[in-house]
């Protein structure tokens, strides 16, 4: 499912649906087991996380981040150390909370943000590694995981292109092969229109990779429209009703939308991955022939004026009237009839 390579093409598998359980759950261990269980039982077939395993990888200053809250419109301000406090949790925790959905059968990928992150997701059996957006700068972490062999992600976010461009660089001159780009548009409440799904087909033709979605919609609108536009990957929060006003909430879809979402990717996919349709087997029984306009006496010449066309064809296809008209006829035709080449000198 992971590599990312067979998705260039016009063989390409169903675009993967990546559902984000993240850290909405806040170290409640029985919330997280109860959203990866009712995942597992809606049929998915690959979860994501991400590791943050320690507090330092935020200064302990005085530096506020804001998340929107949908049910109040406004933004929330929290400081930036307390909020990662709030979310992480060690690796021991981690490899008990994941190795449920790894002993069914469910493929595991995860945002790492450092070194032995990316170490510790690998240990317990990651099929991909993400590089968050904020880490589209992180030239370190970038070239580990290429030197690492795994199937990375790296989420474009807010960069500009020559950044993005400098992230691919980095990757492939480290020797990494399976790379995807997800285009990452703004999170609520930014509308339709500063979406820019255009992106996904300038990225994959831009850097000859596939590319997929981390869908910050406030809605599931764009996370299908991606489909057609050939995104591989389609990454979208998922959480349950009590985790609703978190960070990162006010663009996930509620745990119940996710069988519904999953069936709507596929027929989306069925319905435009395969190009131009083969030719029919039978003519539209609905194609008009030549009929007399009326009765037609042998000399009369086939014109505007003495046949019109009606279905089904049952005599000389409309479309060979180039080839009949000014023809002679040959016999006498009543009104109303089909024209058959027989009928013609």
């Amino acid at each position: 499912m992971f590599k990312f390579s067979d998705y260039l093409g016009d063989t390409a598998p169903s675009p993967i649906f990546l559902p984000e359980v993240g850290t909405f759950f806040n170290q409640d261990k029985q919330l997280a087991h109860e959203l990866i269980d009712r995942l597992i039982g809606y049929g998915v077939e690959c979860l994501k996380g991400e590791i943050l395993h320690s507090a330092d990888l935020a200064l302990d200053i005085e530096f506020e981040t804001a998340y929107y809250d949908k049910s109040s419109k406004t933004y929330k301000k929290e400081n930036y150390r307390q909020l990662i406090e709030r979310k992480i949790m060690s690796f021991e925790q981690y490899e008990n909370l994941f190795s449920y959905p790894r002993e069914k059968g469910i493929q595991l990928v995860f945002s790492v943000y450092d070194l032995d992150g990316a170490d510790f997701a690998i240990s317990i059996g990651a099929k991909a590694l993400k590089v968050a957006s904020s880490n589209l700068v992180h030239q370190p972490l970038i070239e580990y995981l290429a030197q690492k062999g795994i199937p990375t992600i790296i989420d474009t976010g807010k960069a500009h292109f020559f950044e993005i461009a400098r992230a691919v660089e980095w990757y492939r001159n480290a020797g990494g092969k399976d790379l995807l780009l997800e285009h990452s548009p703004l999170a609520p409440p930014a509308p339709a229109s500063e979406q820019y799904l255009s992106m996904l087909p300038i990225l994959r033709d831009t850097f000859h990779c596939p590319v997929g979605l981390s869908d910050h919609y406030d809605g599931n609108d764009m996370l299908l429209a991606s489909v057609p536009l050939g995104a591989a990957i389609l990454e979208k929060g998922v959480i349950l009703p009590s985790m609703q006003g978190e960070q990162d909430s006010a663009h996930a879809m509620l745990i119940d939308e996710v069988p519904q979402v999953m069936h709507q990717i596929q027929v989306l996919y069925e319905a435009c991955h395969r190009g131009m349709r083969p030719p029919p087997s039978a003519t539209h029984a609905a194609r008009m022939g030549l009929v007399a306009k009326q009765i037609l006496q042998e000399g009369d010449v086939i014109s505007l004026d003495t046949a019109t066309f009606a279905w089904p064809a049952l005599g000389i296809p409309v479309e060979l009237w180039s080839q009949v008209v000014g023809k002679r006829v040959g016999k006498k035709i009543a009104a109303r009839q089909p024209i058959t080449l027989g009928c013609l000198d």
